[in-house]
């Protein structure tokens, strides 16, 4: 099946054949294909994420793909890595992103759904939710980091939860 998808991008590279395209044809590129459809898959993609990436929606599909994990594994490493910065009931969010991200990438290997499927099933929107939880909460990491930061700055010590001297803190504070 993979050489299938291999076969399906030559053809159209930049803009592939359009999502849920293999249903129309994919017999045709299987070896031992019999004309009638015996024995041809009617379910599953091309078993492979990134592959079916670049068969149906091509090189453009597929750089916006994979650029979209690449920010999530970029978030999870400053969640990751600021994880103390958060609540006491947050942290563990920061350890489990990781192994998260890292199955879910793996996960892309051997099948199509989650971050990168047609989004039409449980397991797809569970993984949106993953990962929008991982970019929110590695938007509070920076926040904190650049309230901690105008604190030090101002002269203030943020360690004792007492920031003070200035509007601009009072609005990264929500105040």
């Amino acid at each position: 099946m993979w050489a299938a998808a291999l076969k399906r991008f030559a053809e159209r590279p930049v803009l592939g054949w359009g999502a849920r395209s293999w249903e129309v044809d994919l017999g045709g590129y299987l070896p031992g294909y019999h004309p009638y459809g015996i024995g041809v898959p009617t379910g599953g993609a091309f078993h492979n994420a990134y592959l079916n990436l670049l068969a149906e929606k091509g090189l453009v599909g597929f750089v916006s793909g994979v650029g979209m994990l690449v920010f999530l594994f970029t978030c999870r490493v400053k969640l990751y890595l600021g994880r103390a910065l958060l609540d006491r009931s947050e942290r563990g969010f920061g350890i489990a992103a990781v192994f998260w991200t890292t199955i879910l990438a793996l996960h892309g290997l051997g099948e199509v759904g989650g971050l990168l499927g047609y989004a039409n099933a449980l397991v797809d929107f569970l993984c949106y939710w993953g990962a929008s939880l991982i970019v929110a909460l590695a938007a509070g990491v920076e926040r904190s980091r650049c309230v901690r930061a105008c604190s030090t700055h101002a002269g203030t010590s943020h360690l004792n939860g007492n920031v003070k001297n200035g509007p601009f803190l009072s609005i990264l504070q929500g105040k």
